[in-house]
């Protein structure tokens, strides 16, 4: 048995269409990485059509995650790139 994975780079108008699109077409795992502006479209596209089995991950990587800082996320920190 074997995944199909698919991967866009979309624009703010673009976002929650597609993050809605891939909700509806029954994807087990939804991912978007990006700021506030970005986390707050793909939310609002997977909005009353994310199914039990579903999953959606938030990676927050803005400039100053307001988002994130507001709900107390814990920070940690992997290293640069340097270290490996």
């Amino acid at each position: 048995m074997g995944y199909e994975t698919s991967a866009y780079q979309a624009t703010p108008a673009l976002s929650p269409n597609e993050a809605e699109r891939a909700a509806k077409a029954g994807s087990i795992l939804i991912m978007a990485a990006g700021g506030d502006g970005t986390i707050n479209e793909v939310v609002n596209g997977v909005a009353g059509t994310l199914k039990p089995s579903q999953v959606e991950r938030l990676f927050l990587l803005g400039t100053t995650n307001d988002y994130a800082r507001s709900q107390r996320f814990q920070w940690r920190s992997s290293g640069s790139c340097s270290d490996y």
